[in-house]
C-alpha cells in the first residue's frame, strides 16, 4: 500500500510539472498590456489576449518569452496598430537570449525565441520583415485578411512544417517568406492550388488542398435555440456560416456579438425570414470607427447575402464594418441614415434596385464605391448620401443614373462631400435625350462630372439596364465578380444575380452588366 502511494504521489508531482499554465487577459481601451500581465507572467507556458495591442507590447512579449516559459500566443482577438505585426517582432535579442534557445550553425551560436505557437489576429493585414524569423515555431496559419508578407517573415523556422491559408487569395510576399526546409507544407482552400502554385511566390512549396482552410456550417433558426447555441464551439473555427429560418431583430443582434468573437468572414442570410421584413439598425455596426481604441464591435464580415423580401436595411446596419461587396435585393425600398458610412473595404459596384424609393443622408458616406446605378423610382437623394471622388486621389468612378431627370436633392452636397473638383475623374451614364437635363441642373452636383454619356441601356423606366449578357458565352468561359471571385467556370454563361461581372474567353476579358 505504502508502494502505491509513492507511485501516485510520483505521478501527481510529474503532472504538476508538466501542466499547462494558460493565462487570459483582457486588456481595456488606451491602456498597456504591461498594466495586466502581473507577476506570474514569466511563469505562464500560454497566453490568451484581447483587446489593442501597440508596437510597444511585441517587445514585452519577446521578452516574456525569452525570461520567461512563454511558447504559446492567441492573439486573434486584438487589434494590432496598423494592422500589422512589427518588424523583428519576436526576432531574438542576443543579450536576453534564454539559454537553451540556440542551435549550433556552422560553428557560430544563434538564438531563437522559443515561440512554438501563435494565433494571429483575424483581421491582420501584414506581417513585417523578419517578424517571425528564428522563432520555434511549429506551425502557421494565414489569416484571410492578409495582404502582405515582409521579406524573410519567417526566416529560418527551424521547426516549421506547415504553413496554411484561410483566404483564396495568395497574400503578396515581398522577396521570400523566408529559409525554410524543403519539405515544409503549404495547406490552401480546395479549388487554390492551381493559383498559388502560379503565383511564383510560392510555388517551391509542397501545396496540399485542404476543407480545413475554409470551413461553412449550417444553422437552421426555428427560436428553439439561439446563434450561439446553434453555432457551439465550432465557431471558433468557421470562415462562414449560411442561416435559414426565421430570424428576430435580438437574433441578428446576437449575430454580431457572435462575428465579434470569431473569425467569421461570410454570414449566408440567402434563405432567413427577417422580422417586419427589415434589416435591424445596428444589424453589423462596428462601434470602433471614431476611435481606434474602442473596439467595440470590431468583427471580420466581408461578405454577406440579404434574403429577398427584406424592404428596409436599418440605420447604422453596416457603418464601419469591412464589407467588401454588397448585392441588394430587389425589394429593398429604403436605405436608412449611414447604414453603410464608413465601409472602407466597400470598393466595387451597389446596385440601387430599381422600386427604390429612399436613400437616407450620409447612407455611404465615406464608403470608396467605384460604380453605382440609381434606378428610375428612386426621385430623391439625401444630403451627403454618396462621397464619389473624394479623398486625396481622384480615383475613376463610374454612376449610372436610370432616370431622364436627375433625382431631386436636398443638399448641393450629395454626391461629394469635399469639393466639386472629386466628380472630374467620373463618368456619368444617362438615358437618350437625358445629357442636356443633367449638365444644366442646379439641383446637386450632376454637371460636374467630368463626363455625362447617353446610353440606349439606360431606359428611364423600372426595366434598367436589361439582361445585357448577349453572345459572350460558348465554351472556355469564366466569370468573375468585380472584385476577383470567381462565380463559375465552364462552357455556358451561368445565371447571374444583379451586378457588374469579368467574362473571361479566349484569352480576352469583358466587362458584363446584369441588371433586372
Amino acid at each position: 500500500m505504502k508502494k502505491f502511494l509513492l507511485i501516485v504521489l510520483s505521478l501527481v508531482a510529474a503532472l504538476s510539472v508538466t501542466a499547462k499554465n494558460i493565462k487570459h487577459i483582457k486588456i481595456l481601451p488606451l491602456f498597456s498590456l504591461e498594466r495586466y500581465v502581473g507577476d506570474d507572467i514569466y511563469d505562464v507556458d500560454s497566453l490568451i489576449l484581447e483587446g489593442r495591442l501597440y508596437e510597444r507590447d511585441f517587445g514585452l512579449l519577446r521578452n516574456y518569452i525569452e525570461k520567461g516559459r512563454l511558447t504559446g500566443l492567441d492573439i486573434s482577438r486584438c487589434n494590432v496598430t496598423d494592422n500589422k505585426i512589427p518588424s523583428y517582432a519576436f526576432y531574438p535579442s542576443i543579450i536576453n537570449g534564454a539559454k537553451g534557445t540556440r542551435a549550433e550553425s556552422n560553428d557560430v551560436d544563434k538564438y531563437y525565441t522559443n515561440l512554438q505557437y501563435v494565433k494571429l489576429p483575424y483581421n491582420l493585414k501584414r506581417i513585417g520583415e523578419k517578424a517571425f524569423a528564428r522563432t520555434n515555431l511549429r506551425m502557421v496559419e494565414l489569416p484571410r485578411a492578409l495582404e502582405e508578407i515582409g521579406d524573410g517573415a519567417f526566416d529560418e523556422c527551424q521547426y516549421l512544417e506547415s504553413i496554411s491559408v484561410r483566404g483564396f487569395k495568395s497574400p503578396n510576399v515581398n522577396v521570400s517568406v523566408g529559409k525554410l526546409s524543403d519539405d515544409i507544407t503549404l495547406r490552401v482552400p480546395v479549388g487554390c492550388r492551381d493559383r498559388f502554385m502560379n503565383t511564383g511566390q510560392w510555388n517551391g512549396f509542397n501545396i496540399e488542398e485542404s476543407a480545413n482552410c475554409f470551413i461553412t456550417a449550417t444553422i437552421h433558426m426555428d427560436g428553439s435555440k439561439t446563434v450561439t447555441e446553434l453555432l457551439g464551439d465550432k465557431v471558433n473555427k468557421l470562415d462562414s456560416v449560411v442561416i435559414t429560418g426565421q430570424m428576430k431583430e435580438g437574433d441578428v443582434l446576437e449575430l454580431r456579438k457572435v462575428l465579434t468573437s470569431s473569425g467569421l468572414t461570410g454570414v449566408n442570410m440567402g434563405n432567413c425570414k427577417l422580422e417586419m421584413n427589415e434589416l435591424v439598425s445596428e444589424a453589423f455596426y462596428s462601434g470602433s470607427i471614431y476611435n481606434e481604441d474602442v473596439p467595440a464591435y470590431d468583427y471580420q464580415l466581408h461578405y454577406i447575402t440579404l434574403p429577398e423580401g427584406i424592404e428596409k436595411i436599418g440605420a447604422y446596419a453596416f457603418q464601419g464594418s469591412l464589407l467588401r461587396s454588397i448585392n441588394l435585393p430587389s425589394t429593398v425600398k429604403e436605405i436608412e441614415f449611414r447604414a453603410f458610412a464608413m465601409c472602407r473595404e466597400l470598393r466595387g459596384m451597389v446596385e440601387l434596385p430599381e422600386g427604390m424609393t429612399s436613400v437616407e443622408s450620409y447612407a455611404f458616406a465615406d464608403s470608396p464605391l467605384l460604380s453605382v446605378y440609381i434606378p428610375s423610382t428612386l426621385a430623391r437623394l439625401a444630403e451627403c448620401c454618396f462621397w464619389f471622388g473624394n479623398g486625396k486621389e481622384a480615383v475613376p468612378g463610374v454612376v449610372y443614373c436610370n432616370r431622364l431627370n436627375p433625382p431631386v436633392n436636398n443638399s448641393v452636397d450629395v454626391l461629394n462631400f469635399d469639393s466639386n473638383e472629386g466628380l472630374g475623374t467620373w463618368t456619368l451614364y444617362v438615358p437618350m435625350g437625358a445629357k442636356e437635363n443633367y449638365l444644366t441642373s442646379e439641383n446637386g452636383q450632376w454637371k460636374y462630372f467630368g463626363r455625362i454619356i447617353e446610353t440606349p441601356e439606360l431606359t428611364g423606366i423600372t426595366d434598367g439596364i436589361g439582361n445585357a449578357v448577349a453572345d459572350v458565352a460558348t465554351e472556355g468561359v469564366e466569370v468573375y465578380t468585380a472584385d476577383g471571385r470567381m462565380v463559375s467556370k465552364g462552357k455556358t454563361m451561368p445565371s447571374l444575380g444583379k451586378g457588374l461581372y469579368i467574362v473571361k474567353k479566349g484569352g480576352e476579358a469583358k466587362k458584363v452588366f446584369i441588371g433586372r
